[in-house]
């Protein structure tokens, strides 16, 4: 049975922020740029998957900054770690890996700023 966090996942992280973000707004349509969207919005929809009501992902605005700084990590090093997939791989795993800095980890509220034991 497919995650019901994938229903909405990659609906609310906006490529547009994530290119204004990267200094290169003209990225929008880039489609490796989509993909690292989807690939952090869906990530993200798991580690936070109390921000999923009823089927519709609703991100506060410090996980949403949060999971664009992400997706800028991603886009920027996509061999990094054996490529993004394998480097989401491992945030879902850990919660914290190289590359993920304390701020993204602070506005998402995982690694050593989980709120309230596991998430997700």
């Amino acid at each position: 049975m497919p995650d019901p966090s994938a229903r909405a996942a990659g609906d609310w992280l906006d490529p547009a922020l994530v290119a204004r973000a990267l200094g290169r707004p003209e990225l929008t349509d880039d489609p490796e740029l989509m993909a690292a969207c989807e690939a952090v919005a869906y990530w993200v929809s798991t580690v936070r998957a109390d921000l999923d009501v009823e089927g519709v992902y609703l991100p506060t605005p410090d996980v949403e900054r949060g999971a664009v700084i992400v997706t800028c990590d991603v886009y920027r090093r996509p061999a990094t770690y054996g490529g993004s997939g394998a480097m989401l791989g491992d945030l879902g795993s850990l919660g914290l890996v190289p590359g993920v800095d304390p701020q993204a980890e602070r506005l998402l509220g995982i690694g050593r700023f989980r709120r309230g034991g596991r998430l997700g």
